[in-house]
């Protein structure tokens, strides 16, 4: 059964940076599908944040299909719209 849980414990080194406040904190090596779904997880942990999000693709094809990975995550997991 899947488990978001788990992917938040992966990711705890990043949101533990960005409640902190220290530098900025970054996240690479992740590609497709499991970037939308990384970030997803990571705006959703963050919500108490007040933080906009830059994420930087390599093209404009890129950034649309990460777009709509996006929003399919935010779908399924619930996740806030407007962030």
């Amino acid at each position: 059964m899947f488990d978001p849980r788990h992917w938040e414990q992966l990711l705890e080194p990043v949101l533990t940076a960005l409640h902190e406040g220290r530098q900025q904190p970054g996240l690479t090596g992740v590609q497709g599908p499991t970037a939308a779904f990384a970030l997803t997880l990571l705006i959703r942990a963050a919500d108490d944040l007040p933080r906009s999000w830059l994420v930087v693709m390599d093209s404009d094809e890129a950034a649309a299909t990460l777009f709509e990975d996006l929003r399919f995550f935010f779908e399924a997991l619930r996740a806030p719209h407007d962030r």
